[in-house]
């Protein structure tokens, strides 16, 4: 029987047939993967966020924590700050706020905060490491001798000694600590290992800072015991990172003296506070003051220290630069804000 081959006509057929099934398995292959880079692009970018809305949410629901003790107990201050800190205040402007571009004089930050954007400072007692110690005097110097094992303070810490009737509240910076089981803690004057922090004086009793210290009291009168916290004070902001030269959220730690980078892909990063006093919103109003945190004083009658209760973080996060994909997310952090109570 003689055998017929395929007509050309049905060769082009077929090669048409195959090439259209070639097309359809390539863009499937094609979408698939794009599908895929998205979701790994999401899912990042949410992990990302939820490790950006963590290191902000602890320090800022320790702000206004103070043990209970009230605004009215004497605050000594005997750390004195370089230039360009903002001094620190436990019961008023615990967070502060300023654009990039109007930072205060001899304010620093390497690498330099994006344009337009917010710079943070959060400063308040870490109260998941409240230590007990015991008071005394060594000379003219105050002696905190930690009872805690394993506390791991070191010199340069910035410590907050509270008495435990709310006699006296002390902001100091450790010196001859040694750490870990090392209790002895002289409150010295004088240079402080790793540190651009000192002491102004040697005591801790008295109503004072280092502009006025003058009039601490001596070191007479200090009860046998008390509790000492460490204190955070830092600046958070949004800079270009300077490896991977994405916007990333880093962290500037004013009692070191360094920087961290904490988490990339941050684009934005803003606050806002509500506040007590009004039905609007589950007996809390909203008030948008994404730039002005450093107003929160009696000049301004429309937002006072005291009312705020919690702040809504709210921040914008971006994938790979090539990916062009972004989300936004939001978080309210409710604070222990003593004036708001």
């Amino acid at each position: 029987m003689k055998q017929q081959g395929l007509t050309l006509v049905e060769l082009m057929i077929s090669l048409a047939l195959a090439l259209v099934l070639t097309l359809g398995v390539m863009t499937l292959l094609t979408t698939s993967q794009r599908s895929y880079q998205t979701q790994r692009e999401l899912a990042l970018i949410q992990e990302n966020a939820v490790f950006a809305l963590n290191f902000l949410a602890e320090p800022l629901r320790e702000v206004g924590y103070a043990r209970g003790c009230a605004a009215s107990t004497p605050f000594g201050n005997a750390v004195l700050w370089p230039t360009g800190t903002p001094n620190f205040n436990l019961f008023t402007n615990s967070i502060r706020s300023w654009r990039s571009d109007q930072l205060p004089a001899g304010m620093q930050l390497t690498p330099q905060p994006l344009p337009g954007r917010q710079v943070l400072q959060i400063q308040g007692l870490v109260s998941s490491q409240d230590l007990r110690a015991a008071v005394s005097t060594q000379g003219n110097s105050a002696r905190v001798d930690l009872l805690n094992s394993n506390h791991g303070v070191v010199e340069g810490d910035l410590m907050m000694l509270i008495t435990d009737s709310c006699e006296q509240m002390t902001l100091f910076v450790a010196k001859n600590a040694g750490g870990h089981n090392q209790a002895h803690i002289v409150m010295n004057t004088g240079t402080v290992k790793d540190s651009p922090l000192q002491n102004c004086t040697r005591h801790l009793m008295g109503n004072y800072d280092c502009s006025n210290h003058a009039s601490a009291s001596s070191n007479q009168g200090l009860p046998n015991e008390a509790d000492v916290f460490r204190v955070r004070n830092d600046l958070y902001f949004v800079a270009n990172s300077t490896t991977s030269g994405q916007p990333s959220l880093f962290r500037h730690d004013l009692v070191r003296d360094q920087t961290h980078e904490l988490v990339p892909g941050v684009d934005l990063l803003l606050l806002t506070y509500m506040l007590a006093g009004n039905d609007t919103y589950n007996g809390m109003r909203l008030a948008n003051r994404t730039a002005v945190a450093a107003q929160l004083d009696a000049t301004d009658n429309d937002l006072h220290w005291q009312d705020v209760i919690g702040v809504e973080l709210h921040y914008r996060m971006l994938g790979s630069s090539d990916s062009g994909i972004s989300r936004e997310y939001r978080q309210f952090v409710a604070m222990r804000n003593l004036q708001a109570r």
